[in-house]
This record gives structure tokens, sequence and C-alpha cells, in this order.
């Protein structure tokens, strides 16, 4: 029940949120802001590979990343964005005075969640970007471009997820890949 009112007040909140959508190719992108689900560990190293590899072609790159704890062990930095439950509201509305911090202008938005969290939905819809893009959802009216990413595959034989799946940096190959074909 609390999840569907979440989700309205979202929906409510980004309904009034108005946008010029733009497409941009990989070389016209300079300033990304990439969105990512951290483990419970907070080590993160396919995001910070695919971040990395950003930085290596010359793009300046801040990154936001959600850990559903109460309180994260990693530290905020300029570039390098941590959200957890302290930071957010009771309907998983990150904190004005947090958000202030990702509001600078960014030529794309680069949404590497592979589950739905609403804190970084909120920063995705408020994000001062005319071109976001991510994997494809109920909900595609958040981007301009989507990658379709099969789900997440399960071991036959514990019927749990597998571990070795990479699942960030399978489609951040996928998104640069695509827009470096597309001009």
């Amino acid at each position: 029940m609390l999840k569907r009112i979440r989700q309205y007040f979202f929906n409510r909140a980004t309904k009034g949120i108005t946008r010029t959508s733009r497409y941009r190719s990989w070389d016209n992108i300079q300033t990304i802001l990439v969105l990512f689900e951290s483990d419970l560990q907070e080590k993160n190293q396919e995001a910070r590979d695919f971040i990395k590899k950003l930085q290596a072609e010359g793009k300046r790159v801040v990154a936001c990343c959600y850990v559903n704890k109460k309180k994260a062990m990693s530290a905020t930095f300029d570039n390098f964005v941590v959200v957890d439950r302290s930071l957010i509201n009771w309907l998983h509305s990150p904190k004005a005075e947090f958000t202030q911090s990702l509001q600078a202008q960014f030529d794309a938005v680069i949404d590497l969640t592979e589950n739905d969290y609403l804190p970084l939905k909120y920063i995705l819809a408020q994000s001062n970007s005319d071109f976001r893009c991510g994997k494809s959802r109920v909900d595609n009216e958040l981007y301009d471009f989507v990658i379709e990413m099969p789900p997440h595959p399960v071991d036959a034989k514990t019927g749990m997820p597998r571990t070795d799946y990479n699942f960030i940096g399978n489609l951040s190959e996928q998104i640069v890949r695509y827009l470096k074909m597309i001009k």
C-alpha cells in the first residue's frame, strides 16, 4: 500500500516537469550524470570501471548511487554522490538540500539501475539534462533513449540470481556502443 502511495506522489511530482528532449551523439556529450544502484558492500567495481572509461575518453562525469541502507559507509564527493535512506523522506524523495548538488547542466544522464528505486527516479526526473538514457521500463517517458535488457539470469540449480552477471557493464557497453553508432 505504501509503495503505491509513494508511486502516486512521484507521478504527481513529475507530471508538472516540462523539458525539451534532444538527442545527442556520443561526440557531442561532454558532461554525464551516471545513476546506479550500489551493492550493500558499496564496492561497485563495475560502475567505477565504467566511470574511469568515460573519464579516459575526456568526459566529465558525476556519479550518483543509491544504497538501500540507513547510513552509507562511502563518502560523498563533488563528483561521486551517495544517497542512502537518511537523505530521503518517507515518500522516498531526496531532500532538497541534497539534490542541489546534482542540479548542474549535464549533456546526458545515463541510468544504469536494474531495479526501480524512487530516489534515483526523482533525481532522473529532476535532472537538468535534455538527453536521458537507460534500461527499458514500464515508464519509459522519463527516457529519450532506451536499451532493452534481458532479465537478470537465474541459476538453474539454486533458483537464485547469478552472481557472475555484470548488469552495469552490459548495459553501459550497449548504451555507449549505440550512441557511438548513431550520428
